[in-house]
C-alpha cells in the first residue's frame, strides 16, 4: 500500500481552504487531470462525488464518500474506482491570524498489478501535487492573503 502525506502553510483561513477542497464540482476549473466532477449526493456532513480523471491517454472514474467536519477536515473513502483500497484525510488547522496548515494523507492500493502498471505513475503524480494545486488555486481566488 502506498501512503502519501503532504502539507502546506497558507495565509488563508482554514474555513476558506476547507470550502475550496470541498467544492468538488469546481475541480475541473483548475485541476488539469480532472475532466469532470459530479456531486452525487450531498448532506450537511457527508458528500458522495464522482470524478473523471485523465492524464494523456489514460482515464478512469473515481467515486468517494466524504465525511466532513465543516471548516476542519474531510475524510474520503473509496466507493468505486480502480483501487482495492483508497482512503484520504484532509485537515485544516488554524494558525491564528497567520493562516492555516493544510494537510493531506492518502493511502491507496490498486486493484491489481496491471492497473498499478497502467495508472501508478499518473496517480502518484496527482497525489503528490494535490496540496500544491489547491494552494495555487487559493492564491488565484483569494489573492496574497
Amino acid at each position: 500500500m502506498t501512503v502519501i502525506q503532504r502539507s502546506a502553510i497558507v495565509p488563508f483561513e482554514a474555513e476558506r481552504m476547507y470550502a475550496l477542497v470541498n467544492d468538488v464540482a469546481g475541480y475541473p476549473a483548475f485541476l488539469p487531470w480532472c475532466r469532470q466532477a459530479t456531486v452525487l449526493e450531498a448532506g450537511e456532513d457527508t458528500l458522495s462525488a464522482s470524478m473523471e480523471l485523465h492524464k494523456g491517454p489514460l482515464h478512469y472514474t473515481l467515486t468517494t464518500r466524504n465525511d466532513m467536519t465543516p471548516g476542519e477536515s474531510i475524510r474520503m473513502t473509496l466507493v468505486d474506482g480502480p483501487f482495492k483500497h483508497l482512503n484520504g484525510f484532509w485537515q485544516f488547522k488554524p494558525l491564528g491570524e497567520t493562516g492555516c496548515d493544510v494537510s493531506l494523507q492518502l493511502e491507496f492500493e490498486f486493484q491489481n498489478r496491471m492497473v498499478a502498471m497502467a495508472l501508478g505513475k499518473t496517480f502518484d503524480h496527482i497525489a503528490n501535487t494535490l496540496v500544491d494545486s489547491f494552494c495555487e488555486r487559493a492564491f488565484q481566488l483569494y489573492g496574497a492573503g
